[in-house]
């Protein structure tokens, strides 16, 4: 009965050890009998992939391999070498078995056979923490990039997206993120493991891993001899074997915890007592229970304010640029929470194109200046196709050096609002269309009263364009005349001809100028357009000029030119009002040495045009009634009294800017404010 037991107790650990270990054909048994073991060499490009410690293997490939060869039955040996070119040698040579790692998708190596997939990662850039974040990768083409020697296979990666970088050959990563902290090249790229590592340990305060070269992350795996087929296999059938969850857990004890801060915790324990650090250690100990009931408290409340609320939580870690999105966030745009990935283009991707470029403006803004609290509204496309509007507020969490490394916030769904908003705006659609006709009514008043002051500036200008016609004119009579006796002399030939056809048409285009610049002045503008003020000044004064020569009166232009969004010809026509107003007023006081100045001047929002004179200003009793219809200081030069009005009109209703008069020193002085566009 005893032996029966132990006979079923032998079978049943028999089975179950069959059940948890890998079965192997019998070429990979007979392969596994002669091999004896297993030859391997690593990337020495340091921690935290691999790196030495008490004369022992430590990182994230160590303990990788460490439970890939805990499902092989003969062990690892590991071959020391210097540099990633050194392992790949000894490959080569076949003096290894297998080379770790390689990017499987994009193998370089082509003695190698890529193995399953060990761990995924992605292609990064470290770059300098001033950049901005929303740099616009496309530049990179243009940059300094360093790379490790040996590693082709990321070379060639971020080469075939950036074909023209600049490639600069390190030995290590602490070279390539010393070069980037120095300025001596614009980034370093490598996998974001070894970038963000390095960066907590070595800069902290200076770098940082500005983004991801591709959003799809690459696949690293075991490089084996081509040639030994079974070893493949059984390394593969090692790999899958492997937990998922326990490579990720290695992966996060390194980037997340071990990260080397240089304290002497030895030094500290040789100064301070026991009984000192026994007590340090207890008040500790009970701080960090309040704390954590606290933390527990908080979260709780945190998650009731935000189940109440109805909104949408995100969560974005400026430092390895990871970022999360609350169940409730997914929801709002129609998905589950396993249905959108975390990450930043996750919502980058779904912002309307309209609203893109001033949301990440304002979070640009916002991490760039401490005072500034994040707050857009933007819309973000639901997964049935509509539009979700969104308000969205974020702080920036920073540390002691004032550095950003966390921002949080919340989205709110205001598309109910702006639905009963928009019902609103048609409640009162009755009450503007009866405002609209009263406006069409006045304004049709005022486009008649226009027009008479048109048409009593017209008679001047088209004298002012027949006195500029003579002198062009009487040229091209001269040339004509002269034709027949250079014909008599001999003097034509093809250079002649040339010379000829090109002195008579510049004159020709200066006439034709001159109509241009007169039908753009009296042509009517059904729609605003954006143009340059000082621009329409000199083809309107090129038209005024010699008249205003002729009475002997200097016209003079200064300043910047600035752009506005109006209607140019009838800024032209306010231009024009001005100037007739200010050479009737020098004429009529026969001031000597006549002057009239046009000064062009803007600062960061406004534009301003000044147009002055010297002829002594007006009586400071009349000036609140000069804007007045009709009213003029000119009855008896036949003066309609509609100029200035006119001007007023058409800039502060028209153009939404400010006239204004004032007395000089020397005489008056109209000021015209305008809203500057800005340039796109």
């Amino acid at each position: 009965m005893i032996f029966k037991k132990l006979f079923l107790f032998s079978i049943f650990i028999l089975f179950s050890y069959a059940n948890e270990t890998i079965i192997f054909t019998q070429n990979e048994q007979d392969y596994l009998k002669e091999k004896k073991e297993i030859t391997i060499c690593f990337s020495p490009k340091g921690l935290p992939l691999f790196g030495y410690k008490k004369r022992k293997n430590i990182g994230i490939l160590p303990e990788m391999m460490a439970l890939v060869e805990k499902n092989i039955p003969i062990p690892f040996r590991y071959v020391p070498v210097k540099t990633w070119k050194e392992c790949i040698e000894l490959s080569k040579r076949k003096r290894v078995d297998i080379a770790a790692l390689i990017i499987s998708t994009q193998n370089q190596h082509l003695h190698l056979r890529p193995s399953h997939k060990l761990a995924e990662g992605h292609i990064g850039i470290a770059t300098k923490i001033n950049e901005p974040f929303f740099h616009d990768l496309h530049n990179l083409d243009t940059q300094k990039v360093a790379f490790i020697k040996g590693q082709i296979t990321i070379q060639r990666y971020v080469k075939r997206k950036f074909p023209n970088l600049n490639v600069v050959l390190v030995d290590s990563v602490k070279e390539g993120l010393q070069l980037v902290a120095q300025g001596k090249v614009y980034g370093y790229a490598d996998e974001t493991y070894s970038l963000a590592y390095n960066i907590l340990n070595l800069y902290p305060n200076e770098l940082k891993v500005m983004s991801r070269v591709d959003e799809t992350p690459i696949s690293g795996s075991l490089g084996v001899d081509k040639d030994q087929v079974e070893l493949l296999n059984i390394i593969n059938k090692a790999i899958d074997k492997v937990d998922e969850k326990d490579v990720r857990e290695v992966i996060h004890s390194w980037i997340s915890v071990r990260v080397e801060n240089g304290f002497d915790y030895l030094f500290l324990v040789k100064i301070v007592s026991a009984l000192l650090l026994v007590l340090l250690v207890g008040l500790y100990l009970i701080r960090l229970k309040q704390i954590k009931q606290q933390n527990i408290y908080l979260v709780e409340r945190l998650k009731l304010a935000f189940d109440g609320s109805r909104d949408g939580l995100w969560d974005w870690n400026l430092i390895d640029n990871t970022l999360y999105f609350s169940p409730r966030w997914k929801e709002m745009l129609g998905y589950k929470d396993d249905e959108l990935e975390n990450t930043f283009d996750t919502w980058k991707s779904r912002v309307h194109p309209d609203d893109l470029k001033d949301a990440l403006d304002n979070i640009e803004l916002c991490i760039e200046d401490k005072d500034k609290v994040f707050e857009n509204k933007h819309r973000l496309r639901h997964k049935d196709g509509h539009w979700v509007w969104i308000y969205d507020r974020g702080k920036v969490q920073r540390d002691k050096d004032g550095k950003a490394i966390r921002m949080i916030g919340t989205h709110t769904d205001l598309t109910t609002e702006i639905n009963l908003s928009n019902e609103l705006s048609e409640l009162n659609e009755t009450l503007k269309s009866r405002v609209k006709e009263e406006v069409e009514k006045n304004s049709k008043q005022e486009h008649m009263i226009m027009q008479k002051n048109r048409l009593a500036e017209m008679g001047e200008m088209i004298s002012s364009i027949a006195h500029q016609w003579r002198r062009p004119l009487s040229t091209l009579h001269i040339n004509i005349e002269m034709l027949e006796e250079d014909y008599k002399e001999g003097k034509i030939d093809k250079q002649f001809l040339n010379d000829y056809i090109e002195k008579n048409s510049s004159i020709i285009q200066y006439m034709s100028k001159t109509i241009n610049d007169f039908q753009n002045f009296y042509k009517i503008d059904k729609e605003k357009e954006r143009f340059d003020i000082m621009e329409k000044i000199e083809s309107l004064t090129d038209l005024k000029l010699n008249q205003l020569e002729k009475n002997g009166i200097e016209l003079t232009k200064e300043g910047e030119s600035f752009t506005v969004l109006g209607y140019p010809s009838e800024f032209q026509q306010v231009i024009l009002n001005l100037l007739s107003n200010a050479k009737d007023a020098l004429l009529q006081r026969e001031i000597k040495n006549p002057t009239i100045k046009v000064v062009v001047s803007s600062d960061r929002d406004k534009g301003y045009v000044r147009v002055s004179d010297n002829a002594g200003g007006i009586d400071e009793k009349m000036i609140n009634k000069i804007f007045e219809p009709y009213f003029t200081t000119k009855e008896h030069n036949g003066g309609t009294g509609l100029g200035l009005y006119i001007s007023k009109l058409i800039i502060e209703k028209n153009m939404h800017g400010e006239l204004s008069f004032s007395n000089s020193e020397e005489g008056s002085e109209v000021l015209i404010m305008l809203h500057k566009e800005r340039d796109e």
